[in-house]
């Protein structure tokens, strides 16, 4: 009797890390999707101040670094760049970096986005 209750231990053990892992995978998931659309909302919002005045890359990166840090705090945020970018009647803002993950056996997620405003007409 006492190495079936030592083996059944193990597998609740066993289960209990197997789960755990699956839930922290899908939580991980839910939180690369959130950070990608604040990513996009800042670099969306930063082109459209560029664009709005006058098209300057200091006021695209303020505004959407800005934006990205209510919107996205701690590890995620902080790994997250931003650039901004004038062209011929245009802003552009573009975001890279990384996202890190919550499990040591998932890779951080690489991320890189585009955003582009023209003068006058907002973000496409």
């Amino acid at each position: 009797m006492g190495e079936a209750t030592g083996s059944a231990v193990l597998g609740g053990v066993f289960a209990f890390v197997a789960l755990a892992s699956v839930v922290l995978g899908a939580f991980n998931l839910v939180l690369d999707e959130y950070a990608k659309g604040a990513i996009r909302a800042a670099i969306e919002q930063g082109a459209r101040a560029g664009a709005s005045w006058g098209g300057t890359p200091l006021q695209c990166e303020a505004t959407a670094n800005k934006a990205l840090g209510s919107l996205l705090r701690g590890p995620f945020g902080d790994q997250v760049h931003i650039v901004c970018l004038v062209g011929p009647g245009d802003v552009s803002a573009r975001a890279y970096g990384r996202l890190p993950s919550l499990l040591p056996v998932v890779p951080s997620l690489q991320v890189e986005m585009t955003a582009i405003a023209n003068a006058g007409a907002g973000a496409n």
